[in-house]
């Protein structure tokens, strides 16, 4: 396995356990100018990392039902 695949892995699963896992209700993007994005209503929220792990994807559900 070479180190890069190991690094992704291990960020990976760092990253669940302690992101995806955790009750997470509000996200806010910042930038350099502040708060460029802001949902308090999220009800579900999902990561993935695409191409070679440079973006990060979040995939939100508004709401509660």
């Amino acid at each position: 396995m070479s180190k890069e695949l190991e690094s992704r892995e291990k960020l990976d699963k760092l990253f669940k356990t302690r992101v995806e896992d955790a009750p997470i209700t509000r996200l806010e993007v910042i930038d350099e100018q502040g708060r460029a994005y802001a949902n308090y209503n999220i009800s579900s929220i999902e990561f993935s990392l695409q191409d070679g792990s440079r973006t990060l994807k979040i995939f939100i559900n508004n709401g509660y039902d």
